[in-house]
């Protein structure tokens, strides 16, 4: 069982590997290029690291909204954990035993 769960955690750490490093690539492709001059003259007439730029702001975008999808339910996991045990303390399971009663008929 070990095994699996050290192959697990390895391949999971690639996947964060994978996510850190296009994200920063991306980051640093777009802010490298912002300023380039333009060719449109290219095929059907479109500027090739416009359409890369495009393609890197899209891959950010996504990234970032299943980030904050995924931020949101640990928040909202985490609020409720917080609640459920603030009510908790306040609430006391009575019960016969615990109220230490004799049932004595």
């Amino acid at each position: 069982m070990s095994n699996v769960k050290s192959k697990t955690r390895i391949i999971a750490l690639i996947f964060l590997v994978c996510f850190l490093v296009v994200s920063i690539l991306s980051s640093a492709f777009i802010l490298t290029h912002a300023d380039h001059e333009h060719d449109h003259n290219g095929v059907s007439g479109s500027c090739a690291t416009c359409a890369q730029l495009q393609s890197a702001e899209n891959i950010l975008k996504q990234f970032s909204t299943a980030l904050l999808g995924v931020l949101f339910s640990i928040a909202g996991l985490y609020a409720a954990i917080v609640i459920l045990k603030a009510i908790a303390v306040h609430v006391s399971l009575s019960t016969p035993v615990a109220l230490k009663i004799k049932m004595n008929n």
